[in-house]
């Protein structure tokens, strides 16, 4: 064998190496049973309904200027980060073509950080305060999934071999990323829900009824969900990966 062919060989192991080993090989993407290429976002979203959506813990990550103090936010370049994570019971509530709304009857804040200058005054603020004090918030999580970045996502990878914060937040999680793009409900054919909302984002969380004279809500860069096992994280991400491909944009 000369030279060439060798270095052809040598050249042609490496690059399958890296496919097998890069992490877009190694996310599982597989319909689950019950669903194809064919199936419907109707399909989809009834999968994810039953399967998906109530066993996984959601969080999300917010980036940008200060939101409580707009004259200080609009003379300042400093950003915050907001992190909240929140427990299973998620359900579809509404749907409107590739704009969801999960939601959450029995809200349950399982982790929160903020970077914010003032750590009282990070997102949902009011519901951090009250605590176990006042249970039976509700929470709307609304999904933009035309909106969701198509190309930028992550399937399944171990969030912590820990097993005290496994037990808190779970272990296999899968990250979808927002394009930053907003959305107009008033332009859609209902509203979901039914109450005055003039803007939110590809990814938005509301609390409702954590403040007397109306809710709070967290836009997010990127959403997870996360399960205990790795099986259930494989099939989620390959279910809602489809669903966001079925709603691309041309």
């Amino acid at each position: 064998m000369n030279k060439w062919k060798i270095f052809t060989a040598a050249l042609f192991l490496l690059t399958l190496t890296f496919v097998l080993n890069s992490p877009i090989a190694a996310q599982s993407s597989a319909l689950p049973a019950g669903l194809t290429e064919k199936s419907t976002l109707a399909e989809v979203l009834a999968w994810l309904d039953k399967t998906g959506f109530p066993d996984a813990r959601i969080g999300f990550q917010s980036t940008g200027n200060n939101p409580t103090d707009p004259v200080e936010a609009s003379m300042s370049t400093a950003t915050y980060s907001d992190w909240a994570v929140f427990g299973k019971g998620f359900k579809l509530s509404k749907t409107d073509g590739c704009r969801i709304v999960l939601k959450n009857d029995s809200l349950d804040l399982l982790d929160f950080s903020t970077k914010s200058p003032d750590g009282e005054k990070g997102a949902f603020s009011n519901f951090r305060k009250a605590g176990d004090k006042q249970p039976g918030y509700a929470g709307n999580l609304y999904i933009a999934l035309d909106l969701l970045s198509h190309k930028k996502m992550k399937g399944s990878y171990r969030l912590t071999e820990k097993k005290e914060k496994a037990d808190r937040l779970g272990t296999w999680q899968t990250k979808f990323y927002g394009k930053g793009d907003k959305l107009d409900i008033t332009k859609q054919k209902y509203r979901i829900p039914p109450t005055k909302i003039e803007i939110t984002y590809d990814l938005l969380m509301e609390v409702v009824g954590s403040k007397p004279n109306g809710d709070e809500r967290m836009p997010a860069d990127y959403i997870t969900f996360t399960f205990d096992d790795k099986d259930a994280s494989d099939k989620f991400y390959a279910v809602f990966r489809r669903a966001v491909e079925l709603c691309k944009e041309d």
